[in-house]
């Protein structure tokens, strides 16, 4: 059975480090599989090898590691639960959880420039003694993620 929600977040471990994460509820638990920095480095150089090996140069290369963790995320928002426990996943059963709180990221527009910039939602999840705290850039305009975050710990 896949997920029924994968939030890409990165965790807040301290005021300045922060770990990339894949957030993946399921009916009665959720799972948060971390992307530390050596699976990041193991994802960019299988990727750089891929490419290479097909007869790319060093800087096609180079940006297609780029893609690497964003690939990963997908992969993992695929994966059955128990393949998803195989990875450096922790798992919070849905019971321990006392609230989860989700704010939606924001595009803020330059008016001088016309660029935008998207600043970070919060996710935080209250466990029992243990408040999980992650930054996400899911902008989420219809609801859907907020909807089913309020649902799930209903």
């Amino acid at each position: 059975m896949n997920s029924d929600l994968t939030v890409f977040a990165a965790l807040k471990e301290s005021l300045i480090k922060k770990t990339p994460c894949v957030l993946s509820f399921f009916q009665e638990e959720g799972l948060v599989t971390m992307i530390d920095a050596e699976k990041q480095k193991e994802l960019k150089r299988k990727k750089k090898e891929h490419a290479a090996g097909n007869g790319s140069g060093k800087l096609k290369a180079s940006l297609s590691a780029l893609s690497a963790i964003p690939e990963y995320v997908a992969s993992i928002e695929s994966m059955e639960k128990q393949e998803i426990h195989q990875q450096n996943t922790r798992s919070i059963l849905k019971q321990d959880i006392r609230r989860i709180k989700f704010t939606r990221a924001k595009e803020i527009q330059s008016v001088d420039t016309g660029s935008s910039v998207t600043d970070s939602g919060k996710l935080t999840i209250k466990l029992r003694g243990e408040n999980l705290s992650f930054t996400h850039r899911q902008e989420d305009p219809r609801g859907r993620i907020a909807a089913y975050i309020k649902a799930y710990t209903a």
